[in-house]
């Protein structure tokens, strides 16, 4: 007996060692809820890693650690938005829950993550015709979740195990430069528009029925328990919303847009005008930069609304007229 328990304490010893080094890594902060300096993100190394490599974990994991009644949903343009600014400038406190490079079924996964943790008061969800695309079926949050509610999971996930690494490895080297394309904003800008990013969105793209039934089920869920619920189109460079005209799609994203004024209030800032036609705006096609992301604030949660159309169901559009 005593030799079978030696040679049990013997090969746990180094998976228990294994276990209690990623437990001090720890690059998601499952096992830690530290005291927020705010509710924004990437402070630090860890962060930024941590981020890079799974969004969604990083996202869903910060929030059940810090929930918050209200909460912003979308992609890497609402992801953008300081929660900070937000606090600043409506007295109210949001959890940035949008995740970089997110598909429609993640935000819809974000958001239902979310309602089972709290009792919502302000949702406010992100929508660009690109990602709104029956094709795009990516899913990071489904695993994120199996992580989140067994973290025994966590000890054999490769992007934990990878980014754990990643943060030894660079630690003393500085913050890395993740994400940034090896080409200048010109090389970048065609790509998007011309190479690879709307191209790829458009050459599969399916109107999403079953995407707007979803929405239709959130705001259902919103109206019966007086949760603000609220759409942002955000802006996109002019030269994109051109190039979608040019390759077929001009009546197909005027119905995406009808069918988010007809279920909840939408601002709407992508159209042709002088916020859209200047390119020092954007840092490429499709992301605008920190002093727009301000700009909307103010218009969103300030109440000043300068570009953004903002349409309610059953009312018509407000805001500037089309030019």
């Amino acid at each position: 007996m005593k030799r079978f328990l030696l040679k049990s304490a013997l090969f746990l010893a180094p998976v228990a060692a294994y276990m209690l080094l990623l437990v001090l890594a720890d690059p998601y902060q499952l096992f830690r809820t530290p005291v927020p300096e705010g509710l924004t993100f990437r402070k630090g190394l860890k962060d930024t890693v941590a981020a890079w490599s799974d969004n969604a974990l990083y996202k869903l994991v910060r929030f059940r650690n810090h929930p918050s009644r209200n909460i912003i949903l979308g992609d890497s343009r609402m992801y953008s938005l300081d929660s900070n600014d937000i606090l600043a400038v409506s007295g109210q406190r949001f959890f940035n829950l949008s995740i970089e490079g997110a598909s429609f079924g993640e935000i819809a996964d974000a958001f239902w993550f979310a309602a089972d943790r709290v009792e919502l008061k302000r949702v406010y969800i992100g929508l660009n015709f690109l990602l709104f695309n029956e094709s795009n079926r990516k899913d990071r949050t489904t695993g994120a979740k199996f992580i989140v509610r067994n973290p025994l999971l966590y000890f054999c996930n490769y992007t934990v195990i990878k980014a754990a690494v990643e943060i030894a490895e660079i630690s003393g080297k500085g913050m890395p430069a993740l994400g940034r394309p090896d080409m200048s904003k010109e090389e970048f800008w065609r790509f998007v528009l011309f190479e690879e990013t709307v191209p790829g969105y458009l050459n599969r793209y399916v109107y999403p029925v079953s995407f707007v039934a979803e929405l239709e089920r959130m705001a259902a869920y919103c109206r019966q328990r007086g949760i603000d619920l609220r759409f942002v189109i955000p802006p996109t460079h002019v030269d994109l919303q051109n190039r979608v005209a040019e390759m077929g799609f001009s009546s197909q994203e005027a119905r995406f847009k009808a069918e988010l004024g007809r279920i909840a209030p939408t601002y709407d800032f992508e159209y042709a005008n002088d916020l859209t036609r200047e390119k020092d705006n954007f840092k490429d096609p499709m992301h605008y930069n920190a002093e727009v992301g301000r700009r909307l604030i103010g218009e969103i949660w300030g109440a000043n609304i300068v570009y953004g159309r903002l349409t309610r169901p059953g009312a018509p559009a407000l805001g500037i007229p089309a030019p």
